[in-house]
């Protein structure tokens, strides 16, 4: 049905968040645990079988997968305490089950690069350069890759560092990149929905802003609707949404997020190429930077999306080299996104 009202395309990529309990280590779906025996070894061979049956069965259904993640959050997934469902999977063990297992069986039922995506790691940015360098420095495992996926639940630590996404995108040139999951979640609020919430805006808006400005080729909300309190959730991780379904009303309420979401979605087309942009912004007081974005669309259009996370307004100058200048007000705590031809 999506696919029949859509004006665009539409992109469905799966990720495996872990095998059936019986082929790991913990026989157990959740708390961490491994793949049985070693890549190219029979569990590795049968769960690179169930990916494709995965992939096979979609297909059936007439919907038609654009791409996978070899397994959702590998890193965590050898946490014990992890309580979702989860698999386990260091860089080189990724590195041979893609070219011992997955990438020769996706091959072998026709799920090649040109009909399939196959992004690597999808975890957070921390540990995201050494793990991905272990697996595209091998040319074996590297020639199944197309892209590198990654989540951002823990970008604002000062430790992670979208350079790195920077230097994986320079130095593997054939490689794209993917925020594949965000969502908000408030760990020390006991109240995860929070209708009209402003802070999640500035914080859905910044994100998606700075990984398009370090190469990352989408950015992907984990949440499309939720009910009032969170949920669905049956591991309890209660979050909020751009969509927020009151059952007992039947009404729902679109969240500030989701037209976050909606300057990028509405007016990046497929397509879009982001172009250079250079900013002199005022830095003596605290959060008075503007955060801004250029892309070209495929109709020559240039889209220019702001965001001002001041208390105050704002003064923008924008100067464009064949357009010349003008001046824009940007109200307090607001987005804008400029279309010029």
């Amino acid at each position: 049905m999506a696919q029949k009202f859509s004006s665009h395309k539409i992109l469905f990529f799966g990720s495996a968040w872990g095998p059936p309990a019986w082929m790991k280590t913990n026989n157990d779906i959740s708390h961490g645990g491994y793949l049985k025996g070693e890549p190219g070894g029979k569990y590795y061979k049968l769960f690179a079988k169930y990916i494709v049956k995965f992939l096979n069965e979609y297909e059936n259904q007439k919907i038609p997968i654009w791409g996978i993640t070899v397994v959702n959050e590998p890193v965590k997934g050898m946490i014990p305490e992890w309580k979702w469902n989860c698999l386990g999977l260091n860089s080189s063990q990724q590195r041979d089950f893609l070219k011992l297992d997955l990438g020769p069986e996706l091959h072998r039922n026709g799920f090649k690069k040109e009909k399939l995506k196959l992004m690597i790691y999808d975890d957070c940015l921390l540990d995201m350069k050494p793990y991905v360098e272990t697996v595209l420095n091998d040319k074996h495992a590297a020639e199944f890759v197309s892209g590198v996926a990654f989540h951002w639940y823990e970008n604002r630590r000062k430790e992670a560092n979208r350079k790195d996404i920077d230097d994986i995108y320079h130095k593997y040139h054939d490689i794209f990149m993917l925020n594949t999951e965000a969502c908000e979640l408030r760990k020390n609020d006991s109240e995860r929905v929070h209708l009209g919430d402003w802070h999640a805006f500035n914080h859905y808006a910044d994100d998606i802003i700075e990984d398009l400005n370090h190469y990352s080729s989408g950015w992907i909300d984990w949440n499309m609707a939720l009910n009032i309190v969170g949920g669905p959730g049956w591991a309890e991780n209660l979050v909020d949404a751009p969509i927020i379904i009151n059952t007992t009303g039947n009404e729902y309420y679109k969240q500030p997020t989701f037209y976050a979401m909606g300057h990028f979605s509405k007016f990046l087309t497929p397509g879009s190429v982001r172009i250079h942009l250079e900013m002199d912004s005022d830095e003596t007081e605290q959060f008075s930077i503007i955060k801004a974005t250029v892309f070209q669309r495929p109709d020559n259009g240039i889209v220019l999306i702001l965001l001002n996370q001041n208390k105050e307004k704002k003064s923008i100058l924008i100067t464009d080299p064949k357009r010349g200048k003008f001046i824009f007000e940007m109200k307090s705590e607001s987005m804008a996104s400029l279309l010029w031809y």
